[in-house]
């Protein structure tokens, strides 16, 4: 399992009536966040992790590591990735609608949005936002956040 999709098997009955193993893509916590803030760029939207810095963040993260650095004027990422074909599909589905990013929307590029903040629930709360791990020297009431996805 992976923060972006984990990949299951289908069925034991869709399997014997196809006589083959298929794999489908199903989004997960990270993948939820990310669409749901492209889609809707005038609300702040909140994911948050517990206990991260018990891992290693670049093997938790993966290439979505990259996307941590943002600008400073956007919010938005400074750089882009290419997310694999079942992703990308995936993102082309959910965001074909929207007036985005062309790159964006057909999935070929991934880039954070300025309306998406990764937040550490730890001993101390860490914000992965302007920079990668800025330290939040305050308490929040998460009850106040509208659009929160909690990975535990």
């Amino acid at each position: 399992e992976t923060y972006l999709a984990k990949v299951i098997e289908k069925t034991i009955e869709e399997r014997a009536a196809n006589a083959e193993i298929t794999y489908e893509f199903v989004p997960q916590a990270f993948t939820t966040a990310y669409i749901e803030a492209w889609k809707n760029l005038d609300s702040p939207f909140y994911l948050i992790i517990e206990e991260i810095n018990r891992g290693n963040c670049a093997q938790i993260f993966g290439d979505i590591f990259q996307l941590l650095d943002r600008d400073s004027k956007t919010g938005k990422s400074n750089y882009k990735i290419t997310p694999d074909m079942d992703l990308q599909n995936y993102i082309a589905s959910q965001l074909a609608d929207y007036g985005i990013d062309p790159e964006i929307k057909s999935g070929a590029k991934m880039q954070l949005p300025s309306n998406l903040s990764i937040l550490d629930k730890s001993n101390t709360l860490k914000v992965i936002h302007g920079t990668r791990f800025a330290y939040v020297h305050h308490c929040f009431n998460l009850e106040s956040f509208t659009q929160i996805i909690l990975i535990t």
